[in-house]
């Protein structure tokens, strides 16, 4: 174990970045997008990523 007071800030920091991004998923995720995003640039994405403009 390290006795560097940064590296065990950094560590404890990078551990609860993980436990926060567990929690999420790729519905989380398009659900967020939904939310955020003009429904026009949803469509427009979807479409480019199926090769459908």
């Amino acid at each position: 174990p390290s006795s560097c007071t940064i590296n065990l800030v950094m560590l404890s920091a990078e551990e609860k970045m993980r436990d926060f991004l567990r929690g999420k998923n790729l519905s989380w995720l398009n659900e967020e997008l939904d939310r955020v995003l003009p429904k026009q640039i949803r469509e427009n994405t979807r479409k480019y990523f199926s090769g459908n403009l």
